[in-house]
């Protein structure tokens, strides 16, 4: 590198000197003293440094190409290599590039024609040589993009999966080395198509497969609330938006990275034999939100190919095709035929499954065999989608939820004791028992259900309940009741700011004596959202100062009827005699909480839809014996 820098300043040194001293050639016209006076410097010092007569005079009749000429010869070389690295041949330069710098004064308006003469012909030289050097670059540009082109198509999707379909297909055609001419002509015959359209397919999936999105999140637009966003799909660049709002932009910018394995391009087709997505749908790795980007594509191609395209001829066939759209729309709907039988037999599954359950909760004894078929079968469906499950576990619990309930007790004692009657018993005849089928089951049902409902009824309204006496609401005046049937059950009560206080501290203690008890007494019940709700009821309040007033212990047991209907007459232990107990209505004008009796008759008066008990044996599942 060090000895062509030096031999490049020598040089530039040398054409320096004579490019200010230029001669004319000896066939040229008449020298002027000028040029005498150049021609004359330029043999001196070409003889000084040491350049043979012979070579100074073919240099100098070579005019304007001198130094080009000296330096074409190795003695022209070597006399200006020794020269330039000494002191003295410095010296020598700069005592001729000084005399031809005198030189100069002798020109005269012929020399100065001269020059002139020649700066427009190397200008026209040089308008030519650059006129000529555009045309072999517009040339030469010209034969790269040809050559881009050709290279582009050799490698765009459309020819390499052509290619590759064209080979995969000769190779199947070829007969097997192991493979029987018998089993052979049966391929050929019976699967040509068949393969041809498999092979094809796949080629373009597999380079499907390989799709592959850059993107490039730009400024946020505050004003309008998105971001511009820039997207690259092969050589395919445009930008598009995603609409952010502006509290939420600057954590969607530090944070926005699209989830690689959730995106999904849709619609596939051909554009400049290259394969495109008609629509790419990204997922955000943050959020976990969905945005959706239209290719600036106005017309996709289909992927149409045929053998006689691809050059492929073969005895067994004249010519076949391939259609990727077409191809793409029956595996489209193969597959949507798939899920739909797939989805079919996961409900029929479903079914199965809450039917084992059932049946679990009927036959104890099976317990553990269905609890292991169960597991086994929540294994087998933990592959099923999220959304099934989930719809899956929420029936189960509506149906555990609606099993717990009052009324979904009283369909499962009611279903079981029908049930019972249906079975056919050992003492009884088929003509029997085919009549009392007939004949007897819409009564026999309804005398069941009827019976039930009467049972549980009877059985509520003669129990009692304890209530509990809430924190006191100053500004309403009133105390709430809670408990009763259920814990629903709450209770409005006014009680006046006067003895509100006495009456908190009776019946709120947290050591509350017997003969200090509120107690309710169900009058009338009804069927509200699948459980039995009290709408009307005696509320007692046992205040009474000498002690217990029911000789079992249940403090007026039986006795809610009397007090309802009777304004206020009850029953107690003393002998069995009536004693009038007082409306807590009537209460006024007192500090202090008297010792007494006091009943409350509540009645719901808010709007309640009750639900009739009218249902039969068909809504309950229950199928009657199919008997002649």
């Amino acid at each position: 590198m060090t000895k062509q820098k030096n031999h490049c300043i020598k040089l530039l040194i040398f054409v320096t000197i004579f490019s200010t001293t230029s001669s004319t050639s000896i066939n040229a016209q008449i020298k002027t003293p000028y040029q005498k006076k150049v021609e004359q410097l330029n043999r001196k010092f070409l003889s000084d440094i040491g350049v043979s007569k012979a070579l100074i005079d073919l240099a100098i009749k070579s005019g304007d190409n001198m130094a080009e000429t000296i330096m074409l010869f190795s003695e022209g070389r070597n006399a200006i290599n020794s020269i330039v690295p000494t002191q003295d041949g410095k010296l020598l330069i700069f005592l001729y590039a000084k005399q031809f710098a005198e030189a100069e004064k002798l020109k005269t308006s012929v020399d100065f024609q001269r020059d002139q003469e020649k700066k427009e012909k190397e200008q026209r030289e040089a308008k030519l040589k650059e006129i000529e050097n555009q045309k072999k670059q517009a040339i030469f540009e010209k034969e790269r993009l040809e050559k881009e082109k050709i290279k582009k198509y050799n490698n765009s999707d459309l020819v390499q999966i052509k290619s590759e379909v064209t080979n995969e297909f000769n190779a199947w055609l070829k007969k097997g080395e192991f493979e029987k001419t018998e089993d052979y002509e049966s391929r050929m015959k019976n699967n040509c198509l068949e393969n041809f359209e498999k092979i094809n397919y796949d080629a373009v999936i597999s380079r499907i497969n390989e799709a592959n999105l850059e993107f490039d999140l730009k400024e946020y637009n505050a004003d309008k609330e998105y971001f511009s966003i820039e997207l690259k799909y092969k050589d395919l660049k445009w930008i598009d938006v995603i609409k952010v709002s502006i509290n939420k932009a600057p954590n969607f910018k530090d944070h926005f990275r699209i989830n690689e394995g959730e995106t999904v391009y849709q619609n596939w087709g051909i554009y400049e034999n290259q394969l495109y997505p008609q629509k790419i749908i990204i997922t955000d790795d943050q959020s976990e939100n969905h945005y959706e980007f239209i290719l600036p594509i106005t017309k996709f191609e289909d992927y149409k190919v045929s053998t006689s395209v691809l050059g492929i001829t073969n005895s067994n066939f004249n010519k076949l095709e391939f259609s990727f759209f077409d191809y793409q729309s029956k595996k489209d709907k193969e597959l949507e035929l798939a899920n739909l039988q797939k989805k079919q037999k996961e409900e029929e599954q479903i079914r199965l499954a809450a039917l084992k359950q059932k049946q679990e909760e009927e036959f104890k004894e099976l317990a553990n065999l269905q609890k292991k078929q169960k597991e086994e079968e929540q294994i087998r469906l933990a592959t099923l989608k999220q959304k099934q499950e989930e719809e899956f576990k929420e029936l189960q619990a509506r149906q555990y939820k609606f099993e717990s309930t009052d009324l979904g007790k009283l369909q499962n004692f009611v279903k079981k004791e029908f049930k019972n009657w249906l079975v056919k018993s050992d003492f009884e005849s088929n003509s029997d028992y085919s009549t009392r089928i007939k004949t007897q089951a819409d009564t026999k049902f309804a005398n069941i259900l009827d019976e039930t409902i009467k049972k549980a009824l009877e059985h509520i309204t003669k129990s009692h309940f304890f209530l509990s006496l809430s924190d006191y609401d100053a500004d309403n005046e009133s105390f709430q009741l809670i408990g009763g049937y259920t814990t629903q059950d709450t209770i409005l009560i006014k009680i006046s700011k006067q003895y509100a206080k006495d009456f908190y501290r009776t019946f709120h203690s947290k050591e509350i004596k017997n003969e200090h008890e509120i107690i309710m007494y169900p009058i009338k019940m009804e069927m509200v959202d699948n459980n039995w709700k009290v709408v009307s009821a005696t509320i007692i309040f046992n205040n009474f100062w000498w002690g217990n007033t029911s000789s079992n212990g249940s403090a007026f047991e039986h006795v809610a009827e009397n007090v309802y209907t009777n304004k206020g007459i009850i029953y107690y232990n003393n002998g069995g005699k009536p004693y009038k107990a007082t409306d807590l209505k009537e209460l006024k004008n007192t500090i202090v909480f008297p010792k007494d009796v006091y009943y409350l008759k509540y009645e719901y008066d808010n709007t309640i839809t009750t639900q009739k008990l009218n249902f039969n044996y068909t809504d309950l599942g229950i199928n009657i014996p199919n008997v002649n």
